[in-house]
């Protein structure tokens, strides 16, 4: 995670300074945030389907539940 956290940081600052450098692959600080964007994106839908229409509906059939504590709501 940290270094997740460094690069991106990185690729930021990349960006604010104007620098158009390209990385090995030759991309440049903004298309690597765009493809870190789209690639999040893809991992945060896999993970959300996973937790949602398997982790879940296994449980369930275990009958395993799950209560949530909404604090004080007055």
């Amino acid at each position: 995670m940290s270094f997740f956290m460094v690069r991106v940081a990185t690729l930021h600052h990349q960006m604010q300074m104007s620098i158009s450098d390209v990385d090995i692959a030759g991309m440049t600080a903004t298309q690597q945030i765009e493809g870190i964007y789209d690639w999040t994106q893809q991992m945060v839908r896999k993970q959300y389907n996973t937790y949602s229409y398997m982790l879940l509906p296994a449980l369930k059939k275990l009958g395993v539940t799950f209560f949530i504590h909404l604090g004080d709501v007055s």
